[in-house]
């Protein structure tokens, strides 16, 4: 492991410059730079108003 980079300073600001310096999507931190495709937001809206909101039957449920 000679070959390891030590990190200066915070460990989450070294591995966000890591992910920028490849052009990777860093998911760690939750801080988006994009709004959310407008049908995840539809399907969003339509889960948190449904009355699905209960535990599933012991048995499974046979839709999924």
């Amino acid at each position: 492991m000679e070959n390891m980079e030590i990190p200066k300073g915070s460990l989450i600001s070294f591995m966000s410059n890591k992910v920028k310096a490849q052009g990777g999507l860093n998911l760690a931190q939750g801080i988006p730079a994009f709004e959310p495709p407008a049908e995840l937001l539809d399907i969003l809206k339509n889960i948190a108003t449904d009355n699905v909101h209960q535990y599933a039957p012991g048995r499974g449920n046979q839709m999924l």
